[in-house]
C-alpha cells in the first residue's frame, strides 16, 4: 500500500467529516485543501469564508473550534 493509499485509510478512519474555514486571506488554500479531501471521499464541511471580502479569522477560528 502507497502513502496515499494509507493516509486516506487513516483520515477515513479517524473522521466521518472534517470542517474547515479560513478568513479572506487563506481562502484559496482552504478551497484548495477542500478540493483534495472531497477527492479523496473526506466529507468536508465548509464554515466561510466564501469569497475575499475582509473578515477578522478569530471568527472563523471560533466556528471550527466549536
Amino acid at each position: 500500500m502507497c502513502f496515499r493509499e494509507s493516509f486516506q485509510k487513516k483520515l477515513k478512519s479517524l473522521f466521518k467529516k472534517i470542517c474547515i474555514a479560513s478568513d479572506h486571506a487563506g481562502l484559496n488554500l482552504k478551497d484548495y485543501i477542500k478540493d483534495l479531501l472531497i477527492y479523496n471521499n473526506i466529507s468536508v464541511i465548509d464554515l466561510g469564508t466564501v469569497d475575499k471580502s475582509s473578515v477578522d479569522y478569530p471568527d472563523y477560528a471560533k466556528k471550527v473550534s466549536n
